[in-house]
């Protein structure tokens, strides 16, 4: 949060890139089905998790749904831009049932 126009979605972009995270700009979601896709979409085809030796790539069709695909990200980071356009209660018990399990 802070004023427009001061960098801070820059600042997102880099660090995402930098901690090789999965960066989403939600400006225009309204619900979940949009954010399920736009965050498959980020993903362009394949998540790789890189573990150590072990190398894990799980390609998108194999994932059914948003909880689906928090549950195989691990603990890869995601970071939403204009989240303040989809704060809702069910996003907030999504994110709560993800950390949970």
């Amino acid at each position: 949060m802070g004023p427009k126009r001061t960098g801070k979605t820059s600042i997102i972009k880099i660090v995402s890139n930098e901690l090789k995270g999965i960066y989403i700009d939600a400006s225009g979601i309204k619900s979940l089905k949009e954010l399920d896709k736009a965050l498959i979409n980020s993903l362009q085809a394949k998540i790789q998790i890189n573990l150590k030796v072990i190398k894990i790539e799980i390609d998108k069709k194999s994932v059914k749904g948003l909880q689906d695909l928090l549950n195989k990200l691990g603990e890869t980071i995601i970071f939403i831009d204009e989240i303040q356009n989809i704060i809702l209660t069910w996003f907030i018990s999504l994110l709560s049932n993800a950390y949970n399990n």
